[in-house]
Order: C-alpha cells, then sequence, then structure tokens
C-alpha cells in the first residue's frame, strides 16, 4: 500500500513541476493571445501600447481605422477564431488563426510578435483569405 501511495505521490509531484516548467511560455502565449483580441475589437488606442515603435509607424490610427471598417464592411462581424499554430521565434513568437466570419466563412489571421524588455509587441499582423488550389489536371482529365 505504501509503494502504491508512493508511486502516486511521485507522479503528482512530477506532473506539478512540469506545469511549472511550462508556465513562461503559457504567460507570454496569454499575453499574445489578448494582444490579437485588441487588434480584432477596432481600439487603436487600446492596441497602441502593445505594437513596436515600427509597426506604429506603418499602421497608424487612421490606416488602422480604415482597414477595421473594410474588414467589417468585407467580411462582417468575428463569429468565431481557433489558434492553429504558436511558432516561437527568436525574440518573439507568431500565432496563425483559422477564423469565421459573418460572410466569408475561412479567413486566416497571423500575428507576428517580437520581444521588448520581456514583454511581446505586436510587429505585425495580418488578416487574409487563403487562396484555394484547383487540383492539377492530369491528362485524362482534360477536356
Amino acid at each position: 500500500m505504501r509503494k502504491i501511495l508512493l508511486t502516486v505521490m511521485i507522479a503528482v509531484m512530477l506532473a506539478v513541476t512540469s506545469v511549472c516548467f511550462a508556465s513562461t511560455d503559457g504567460s507570454e502565449l496569454d499575453a499574445q493571445e489578448r494582444i490579437v483580441d485588441i487588434f480584432l475589437s477596432g481600439k487603436y488606442t487600446a492596441l497602441k501600447p502593445y505594437m513596436t515603435t515600427e509597426y506604429q509607424k506603418i499602421l497608424d490610427e487612421k490606416a488602422y481605422t480604415e482597414a477595421y471598417a473594410s474588414m467589417g464592411k468585407d467580411l462582417g462581424k468575428l463569429q468565431d477564431k481557433e489558434m492553429l499554430i504558436y511558432q516561437r521565434i527568436k525574440d518573439g513568437g507568431v500565432l496563425r488563426y483559422a477564423a469565421q466570419f459573418e460572410k466569408v466563412k475561412v479567413i486566416e489571421i497571423v500575428a507576428v510578435f517580437k520581444r521588448t524588455n520581456g514583454k511581446p509587441q505586436l510587429y505585425d499582423c495580418k488578416v487574409f483569405q487563403p487562396q484555394m488550389n484547383q487540383p492539377a489536371q492530369g491528362k485524362g482529365q482534360q477536356k
């Protein structure tokens, strides 16, 4: 009985320590996901503190407001988004989402982050409809 109890306690301790080791990446991922949510909210003043200075020069308030309005007109409201890939890169990370909007059901969102003073900042973000390639036609399929 003692051996079983000892084995269970060791398994629990190992599980808890592995969760603690993953917490650094987890907290950074959480912060990056919040920034993407802010980006998709349409509130530039809330987003600006989380953007790199380089990206603020490219995407100023006017450009962001126009892009957000165009996105709303072309895509409709965001219905759902699901993170597909989290990729760590040197001094940052990349998040890739599959999203559904009212008017367009398949949209891809890619957000690139740069770590500045230990905190993630939005370096670039793209919202686009992926190109669906037509299958190649073989010799027997030509008309």
